[in-house]
């Protein structure tokens, strides 16, 4: 009795070890089979530079794990992301758009897609893929180019013909263009040079101060801009009547000046009067009345009278 327990206990264990590894194998079968993996797939394997690349890729058997797309940062490669279209016919599938912009044989380089799942993390890697970028244009450089023959001699009549016809029209058209040219010439009457009429200083300044006051820019609320083209004629007719660059010059250049010479006193007085009020309104933002415009404007016409340029015949009758 003793030795048939002892052989139906090894039966026993011997099942138990059996059925042990079977599921083992099984699991791990299983195992195997929910493993994620990944596919990815490069084309066109030739391109020309420019053109899109299509980089493909599939996860499959990654259930609900989230899936952590790479941000495709190819190192120090050529490749350039143009675009992603995640608008495949599997949830965790991906369409990157590259371009490369140089010709040559390129590799991209394995890329890193992380599943993030309840227990774990899994990181997978595409592989290798290559790509050959030819140029836009054929290479003609190397290509075999017909070789022509020798022109048929004698030249017939109608050869020479077709050579000489085109020197004769361009002669004949250049021959008509200069007779045209020449009676157009001859029709026209001779241009007498007028002589060029040069105002004094003062006659300018008066033309130019008039405009200014029909303007009426001081009842418009224009005080800046009144005021700068009331400088503007004052140091003008300055420059013109005493030959000195005034306006090029500094208010106080002008004061300067005006003290070394022998000038009227009306300069000293109301034209420096003009010109540092005017530049308080421009450059100081100071707002005066819009009354004492005129004012100014009347002071300039008197400054002009004042100090005109009288002609030589005009003194002598006055001495005689």
């Amino acid at each position: 009795m003793l030795l048939g327990s002892e052989g139906a206990s090894s039966r026993y264990r011997f099942r138990v070890l059996i059925t042990t590894i079977v599921l083992a194998v099984a699991l791990f079968a299983w195992q195997a089979v929910q493993a994620a993996t990944v596919q990815s797939s490069l084309s066109p394997a030739r391109a020309r530079v420019g053109d899109l690349l299509q980089l493909k890729v599939t996860i499959e058997g990654s259930g609900n794990a989230t899936v952590e797309w790479p941000l495709f940062e190819p190192d120090s490669l050529a490749f350039q992301l143009v675009s992603v279209d995640s608008a495949g016919k599997l949830p965790h599938e991906r369409i990157f758009n590259l371009a490369l912009y140089d010709t040559g044989q390129y590799l991209l380089p394995p890329q890193a897609i992380v599943l993030h799942a309840t227990k774990s993390n899994e990181t997978l890697y595409t592989r290798p893929l290559a790509v050959q970028i030819v140029p836009i244009l054929p290479d003609t450089a190397n290509a075999p180019q017909p070789i022509r023959g020798p022109r048929t001699l004698p030249l017939t009549l109608r050869d020479i013909l077709s050579l000489a016809i085109w020197p004769l029209v361009i002669l004949a058209v250049a021959v008509v263009a200069y007779l045209y040219w020449r009676s157009r010439k001859k029709r026209q009457p001779e241009k007498i040079a007028l002589p060029e009429i040069i105002l004094p200083a003062h006659e300018l300044a008066l033309q130019e101060l008039i405009h200014l006051r029909d303007k009426k820019l001081p009842q418009k609320g224009m005080l800046k801009e009144f005021f700068s083209e009331l400088s503007e004629v004052l140091r003008r007719y300055i420059e013109r009547r005493y030959r000195f660059p005034a306006l090029e010059m500094t208010t106080w250049d002008i004061e300067q000046e005006l003290r070394r010479d022998d000038f009227p006193q009306i300069l000293h007085q109301e034209g420096l009067l003009i010109l540092r009020e005017s530049d308080l309104v421009k450059f100081a933002k100071y707002v005066p009345p819009w009354q004492s415009c005129d004012e100014h404007l009347e002071c300039a016409f008197q400054i002009v009278e004042a100090t005109k340029e009288i002609p030589e015949t005009k003194e002598m009758g006055a001495a005689a």
